[in-house]
Protein backbone atom coordinates (compact mmCIF):
# COMPACT_ATOMS: atom_id res chain seq x y z
CA UNK A 1 0.00 0.00 0.00
CA UNK A 2 1.66 3.39 -0.84
CA UNK A 3 1.54 6.16 1.57
CA UNK A 4 -0.69 8.26 -0.45
CA UNK A 5 -3.25 5.71 0.02
CA UNK A 6 -2.71 4.85 3.40
CA UNK A 7 -3.17 8.58 3.94
CA UNK A 8 -6.01 8.88 2.16
CA UNK A 9 -7.74 5.79 3.92
CA UNK A 10 -7.13 7.42 7.23
CA UNK A 11 -8.79 10.79 6.09
CA UNK A 12 -11.53 8.49 4.95
CA UNK A 13 -12.39 6.91 8.74
CA UNK A 14 -11.42 9.87 10.33
CA UNK A 15 -14.16 11.48 8.80
CA UNK A 16 -16.41 8.77 9.80
CA UNK A 17 -15.81 8.77 13.21
CA UNK A 18 -16.55 12.96 12.94
CA UNK A 19 -19.75 12.56 11.58
CA UNK A 20 -21.24 9.79 13.81
CA UNK A 21 -20.00 11.87 16.23
CA UNK A 22 -21.79 14.78 15.19
CA UNK A 23 -25.10 12.37 14.47
CA UNK A 24 -24.91 11.17 18.14
CA UNK A 25 -25.05 14.94 19.48
CA UNK A 26 -27.85 15.79 17.14
CA UNK A 27 -29.60 12.67 18.55
CA UNK A 28 -29.14 13.60 22.41
CA UNK A 29 -30.41 17.27 22.15
CA UNK A 30 -33.19 16.63 19.47
CA UNK A 31 -36.87 17.39 20.71
CA UNK A 32 -37.86 13.78 20.59
CA UNK A 33 -34.90 12.63 23.38
CA UNK A 34 -35.34 12.52 27.13
CA UNK A 35 -32.98 15.24 28.84
CA UNK A 36 -32.27 14.95 32.70
CA UNK A 37 -30.03 16.94 34.97
CA UNK A 38 -29.06 14.02 36.91
CA UNK A 39 -27.73 11.88 34.23
CA UNK A 40 -25.66 15.04 33.30
CA UNK A 41 -26.78 14.98 30.13
CA UNK A 42 -26.12 19.10 30.21
CA UNK A 43 -23.45 21.01 31.44
CA UNK A 44 -23.36 23.30 34.51
CA UNK A 45 -23.86 26.95 34.19
CA UNK A 46 -20.26 28.17 34.49
CA UNK A 47 -18.86 24.56 34.37
CA UNK A 48 -17.53 21.82 31.91
CA UNK A 49 -19.66 18.40 31.46
CA UNK A 50 -17.08 16.85 33.83
CA UNK A 51 -17.98 19.27 37.05
CA UNK A 52 -21.82 18.52 37.03
CA UNK A 53 -22.71 19.51 40.44
CA UNK A 54 -26.86 18.42 41.03
CA UNK A 55 -28.86 20.20 43.55
CA UNK A 56 -29.68 17.86 46.54
CA UNK A 57 -33.22 17.39 48.13
CA UNK A 58 -31.74 19.21 51.13
CA UNK A 59 -30.53 22.61 49.11
CA UNK A 60 -34.65 22.31 46.96
CA UNK A 61 -36.48 22.41 49.97
CA UNK A 62 -34.48 25.15 51.05
CA UNK A 63 -35.10 27.36 48.08
CA UNK A 64 -38.99 26.36 47.48
CA UNK A 65 -39.65 27.53 50.55
CA UNK A 66 -41.61 30.32 50.09
CA UNK A 67 -42.79 31.51 53.24
CA UNK A 68 -45.93 33.73 53.51
CA UNK A 69 -46.50 33.89 49.90
CA UNK A 70 -47.36 29.61 50.17
CA UNK A 71 -50.62 31.70 51.42
CA UNK A 72 -51.53 32.62 47.62
CA UNK A 73 -53.01 30.81 45.12
CA UNK A 74 -51.74 34.67 42.87
CA UNK A 75 -50.03 37.37 43.94
CA UNK A 76 -49.05 40.38 42.48
CA UNK A 77 -46.48 42.53 43.74
CA UNK A 78 -48.78 45.50 42.19
CA UNK A 79 -51.68 44.04 41.91
CA UNK A 80 -53.88 41.15 39.95
CA UNK A 81 -56.44 42.10 37.32
CA UNK A 82 -58.60 39.57 35.36
CA UNK A 83 -62.53 39.82 36.78
CA UNK A 84 -63.42 36.97 33.93
CA UNK A 85 -60.86 34.45 35.51
CA UNK A 86 -61.44 31.51 38.19
CA UNK A 87 -58.71 31.65 40.82
CA UNK A 88 -59.20 29.05 43.60
CA UNK A 89 -57.79 30.13 46.60
CA UNK A 90 -56.81 33.27 48.20
CA UNK A 91 -55.71 36.17 45.42
CA UNK A 92 -53.59 39.92 46.68
CA UNK A 93 -50.81 41.62 46.05
CA UNK A 94 -48.23 44.01 47.79
CA UNK A 95 -48.60 47.76 46.72
CA UNK A 96 -48.83 49.66 49.73
CA UNK A 97 -49.61 49.21 53.72
CA UNK A 98 -53.28 50.18 52.77
CA UNK A 99 -53.35 46.85 50.25
CA UNK A 100 -51.63 44.55 52.54
CA UNK A 101 -54.27 43.22 54.55
CA UNK A 102 -54.50 42.07 57.84
CA UNK A 103 -51.03 41.62 59.83
CA UNK A 104 -49.23 42.86 56.70
CA UNK A 105 -49.77 39.50 54.97
CA UNK A 106 -48.80 41.25 51.25
CA UNK A 107 -45.28 42.48 52.36
CA UNK A 108 -44.64 39.37 53.95
CA UNK A 109 -45.76 37.57 50.88
CA UNK A 110 -43.79 39.76 48.88
CA UNK A 111 -40.86 39.33 50.62
CA UNK A 112 -41.12 35.53 50.16
CA UNK A 113 -41.21 35.54 46.89
CA UNK A 114 -38.03 37.64 47.18
CA UNK A 115 -36.55 35.36 49.20
CA UNK A 116 -37.27 32.33 47.43
CA UNK A 117 -36.27 33.72 43.58
CA UNK A 118 -33.19 34.87 45.27
CA UNK A 119 -32.34 31.34 46.75
CA UNK A 120 -33.34 29.70 43.28
CA UNK A 121 -31.11 31.25 41.30
CA UNK A 122 -28.33 30.07 43.46
CA UNK A 123 -29.07 26.28 42.44
CA UNK A 124 -26.37 24.59 40.85
CA UNK A 125 -28.32 24.07 37.09
CA UNK A 126 -27.54 22.18 33.79
CA UNK A 127 -27.02 24.88 31.14
CA UNK A 128 -29.33 23.99 27.80
CA UNK A 129 -27.66 26.63 26.09
CA UNK A 130 -30.88 27.48 23.88
CA UNK A 131 -33.96 28.73 24.41
CA UNK A 132 -36.51 26.33 26.54
CA UNK A 133 -39.23 24.76 23.57
CA UNK A 134 -40.66 21.58 25.22
CA UNK A 135 -39.37 18.28 25.12
CA UNK A 136 -39.21 15.76 27.68
CA UNK A 137 -37.64 16.09 31.10
CA UNK A 138 -36.27 14.26 34.21
CA UNK A 139 -36.15 15.59 37.72
CA UNK A 140 -33.65 18.60 38.21
CA UNK A 141 -33.07 22.41 37.79
CA UNK A 142 -32.71 23.42 34.60
CA UNK A 143 -31.21 26.91 33.16
CA UNK A 144 -32.02 28.77 29.89
CA UNK A 145 -32.05 32.17 28.68
CA UNK A 146 -35.37 32.46 27.48
CA UNK A 147 -38.61 30.08 26.99
CA UNK A 148 -40.83 29.96 23.82
CA UNK A 149 -42.74 26.37 24.88
CA UNK A 150 -44.82 25.51 22.15
CA UNK A 151 -46.76 21.80 21.48
CA UNK A 152 -46.30 19.34 24.39
CA UNK A 153 -43.78 19.18 27.24
CA UNK A 154 -43.56 15.87 29.39
CA UNK A 155 -42.56 15.97 32.35
CA UNK A 156 -40.98 12.17 34.01
CA UNK A 157 -40.52 11.56 37.79
CA UNK A 158 -39.26 8.33 37.08
CA UNK A 159 -41.01 7.08 40.14
CA UNK A 160 -40.10 9.60 42.16
CA UNK A 161 -43.25 10.92 43.71
CA UNK A 162 -41.33 14.03 45.22
CA UNK A 163 -39.11 14.58 42.12
CA UNK A 164 -38.31 18.29 41.50
CA UNK A 165 -38.52 20.45 38.09
CA UNK A 166 -37.51 23.41 38.44
CA UNK A 167 -36.99 25.65 34.99
CA UNK A 168 -34.84 28.90 35.80
CA UNK A 169 -35.37 31.89 33.07
CA UNK A 170 -32.94 34.19 32.67
CA UNK A 171 -35.15 35.94 30.09
CA UNK A 172 -38.69 35.67 28.88
CA UNK A 173 -41.04 32.63 28.98
CA UNK A 174 -43.64 32.36 26.88
CA UNK A 175 -46.35 29.69 25.53
CA UNK A 176 -48.13 29.38 22.22
CA UNK A 177 -51.28 29.25 21.80
CA UNK A 178 -52.78 25.79 22.88
CA UNK A 179 -49.70 24.43 24.62
CA UNK A 180 -49.63 21.78 26.69
CA UNK A 181 -48.11 19.57 29.27
CA UNK A 182 -48.51 16.10 30.84
CA UNK A 183 -46.84 14.62 33.70
CA UNK A 184 -45.42 10.82 33.90
CA UNK A 185 -44.47 8.19 36.71
CA UNK A 186 -45.28 9.90 39.61
CA UNK A 187 -44.48 13.83 38.40
CA UNK A 188 -46.81 16.18 40.34
CA UNK A 189 -47.77 19.20 39.89
CA UNK A 190 -46.84 20.94 43.44
CA UNK A 191 -42.91 20.08 42.36
CA UNK A 192 -42.98 21.71 39.31
CA UNK A 193 -41.52 25.53 39.23
CA UNK A 194 -40.89 27.77 35.79
CA UNK A 195 -38.94 31.21 37.65
CA UNK A 196 -38.77 33.58 35.00
CA UNK A 197 -38.54 37.41 34.34
CA UNK A 198 -41.78 37.91 33.08
CA UNK A 199 -44.13 35.30 31.60
CA UNK A 200 -46.72 35.41 29.06
CA UNK A 201 -49.02 32.19 28.73
CA UNK A 202 -50.79 31.80 25.36
CA UNK A 203 -54.26 31.37 25.12
CA UNK A 204 -56.30 28.08 25.72
CA UNK A 205 -53.61 26.29 27.00
CA UNK A 206 -52.52 23.96 30.00
CA UNK A 207 -49.51 24.69 32.05
CA UNK A 208 -48.54 22.82 34.85
CA UNK A 209 -46.70 23.85 37.86
CA UNK A 210 -46.19 27.37 39.23
CA UNK A 211 -45.21 30.29 37.40
CA UNK A 212 -42.93 32.64 38.83
CA UNK A 213 -41.75 35.84 37.62
CA UNK A 214 -39.78 39.21 38.57
CA UNK A 215 -41.86 41.45 36.48
CA UNK A 216 -45.06 40.76 35.14
CA UNK A 217 -47.18 36.95 34.58
CA UNK A 218 -49.93 37.40 31.99
CA UNK A 219 -52.34 34.28 31.96
CA UNK A 220 -53.82 33.36 27.92
CA UNK A 221 -57.72 33.92 27.78
CA UNK A 222 -59.02 29.86 28.34
CA UNK A 223 -55.79 28.66 29.77
CA UNK A 224 -55.40 26.94 32.95
CA UNK A 225 -52.31 26.92 35.58
CA UNK A 226 -52.32 24.22 37.63
CA UNK A 227 -50.22 25.73 40.32
CA UNK A 228 -49.50 29.35 41.58
CA UNK A 229 -48.99 32.38 39.50
CA UNK A 230 -46.98 34.88 41.13
CA UNK A 231 -44.84 38.61 40.62
CA UNK A 232 -42.32 39.83 42.37
CA UNK A 233 -41.82 43.06 40.95
CA UNK A 234 -45.38 43.49 38.42
CA UNK A 235 -49.16 42.97 37.90
CA UNK A 236 -50.59 39.59 37.26
CA UNK A 237 -53.23 39.88 34.23
CA UNK A 238 -55.92 37.15 33.89
CA UNK A 239 -57.60 36.65 30.90
CA UNK A 240 -60.83 36.06 30.17
CA UNK A 241 -62.49 32.18 31.11
CA UNK A 242 -58.38 31.27 32.68
CA UNK A 243 -58.52 29.04 35.58
CA UNK A 244 -55.84 29.22 38.41
CA UNK A 245 -55.90 26.46 41.10
CA UNK A 246 -53.57 25.13 43.80
CA UNK A 247 -51.45 21.92 43.25
CA UNK A 248 -50.66 18.76 45.34
CA UNK A 249 -46.86 18.74 46.48
CA UNK A 250 -45.27 16.46 48.90
CA UNK A 251 -42.02 16.64 51.40
CA UNK A 252 -40.08 13.56 52.95
CA UNK A 253 -39.49 13.60 56.37
CA UNK A 254 -37.56 11.50 58.16
CA UNK A 255 -38.01 10.62 62.26
CA UNK A 256 -36.87 7.96 64.50
CA UNK A 257 -38.54 5.27 65.71
CA UNK A 258 -38.78 3.19 69.17
CA UNK A 259 -35.71 1.04 68.80
CA UNK A 260 -33.58 3.57 66.52
CA UNK A 261 -34.80 2.76 63.57
CA UNK A 262 -35.08 5.78 60.91
CA UNK A 263 -38.77 5.66 59.17
CA UNK A 264 -39.34 8.05 56.07
CA UNK A 265 -42.79 9.75 55.12
CA UNK A 266 -44.11 11.37 52.64
CA UNK A 267 -46.41 14.59 53.74
CA UNK A 268 -48.31 16.55 51.21
CA UNK A 269 -50.99 19.06 50.80
CA UNK A 270 -53.51 18.50 48.32
CA UNK A 271 -55.81 21.44 46.23
CA UNK A 272 -58.39 21.08 48.82
CA UNK A 273 -55.92 22.57 51.70
CA UNK A 274 -55.80 18.89 53.26
CA UNK A 275 -52.62 17.51 54.97
CA UNK A 276 -51.88 13.86 53.05
CA UNK A 277 -49.72 11.10 54.50
CA UNK A 278 -48.47 9.05 51.87
CA UNK A 279 -46.31 5.17 52.06
CA UNK A 280 -43.02 6.06 51.05
CA UNK A 281 -42.62 2.49 49.95
CA UNK A 282 -45.22 3.19 47.49
CA UNK A 283 -45.78 6.89 46.37
CA UNK A 284 -49.40 7.45 45.55
CA UNK A 285 -50.67 5.40 48.44
CA UNK A 286 -52.37 7.10 50.83
CA UNK A 287 -52.62 6.52 54.83
CA UNK A 288 -55.19 7.59 56.74
CA UNK A 289 -57.71 10.45 56.11
CA UNK A 290 -56.45 13.50 54.63
CA UNK A 291 -56.88 16.19 57.41
CA UNK A 292 -58.74 19.44 56.77
CA UNK A 293 -56.00 23.02 57.36
CA UNK A 294 -57.02 25.93 58.74
CA UNK A 295 -54.04 27.75 57.97
CA UNK A 296 -50.92 27.40 55.44
CA UNK A 297 -48.23 24.68 56.37
CA UNK A 298 -44.69 26.49 56.93
CA UNK A 299 -42.18 24.35 55.34
CA UNK A 300 -44.18 22.17 52.79
CA UNK A 301 -43.05 23.10 49.18
CA UNK A 302 -44.63 25.92 47.61
CA UNK A 303 -47.04 23.93 45.77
Amino acid sequence: MTFRKFLNNKIYLSALVLLAVMASGLYLMSDGSVVSAQREDLTTRGGSKGSVKVARPDMLAVALNFGSASEYTVFGAKGVRGDGAGVKGKSGSGLDEASLGEDGSGMKARSGVTKAISMINQLPCQDMDGELTGGTFKPGVYCAPSAALAGQMVLDADGDATGSFVFRISGAMKSAESFQMSLENGAKPGNVFFIADTASLGTYGSVIGSVIARGTVEVGNGTSVKGRVASKEGEVILGDASNVALADAFIQICKQATGGQLVFQLLGVNEDNQLIRFNSDAPGTIIGAPVQLTHSVTGLPFG
